[in-house]
């Protein structure tokens, strides 16, 4: 998969409309927790850490108060990274027949297990 690369300012921009729309409880209308600060924060730094492959994600407001990162190519090529108030870094993908999921803490680096799901990601996409 050729580079493709997003500004920083895309990612802040999509990062922050996100927190903006979510920053009070029942911001969906049904029942949603709100994003913290703190969720924020550790979405600023994941942000940071994409490898230049990547393209820019969807990055929304889930209901539990999270941040998430979506990847989603398609049928069976996905790839999605939710991040939780305490730095917790929660994923999930497809990629064909292959599944990956489980939590890693935020330490300042990318764990290996995530950036292994961006490899395979972008090994499917377009295969």
């Amino acid at each position: 998969m050729a580079p493709v690369t997003f500004t920083p300012e895309e990612g802040k921009a999509a990062l922050e409309a996100a927190y903006q729309g979510a920053r009070d409880d029942n911001w969906d209308g049904a029942g949603s927790k709100r994003v913290e600060y703190s969720t924020y924060n550790y979405a600023q730094q994941f942000l940071q850490f994409l490898p230049n492959y990547m393209a820019l994600p969807d990055i929304v407001a889930d209901t539990d108060g999270e941040i998430l990162f979506e990847w989603d190519y398609g049928p069976r090529q996905v790839f999605a990274v939710s991040i939780g108030r305490d730095g917790t870094l929660s994923y999930a993908g497809l990629f064909d027949r292959n599944k990956v999921h489980g939590s890693e803490p935020f330490s300042g680096a990318l764990p290996s297990a995530i950036l292994n799901g961006f490899e395979l990601l972008s090994k499917h996409v377009g295969s």
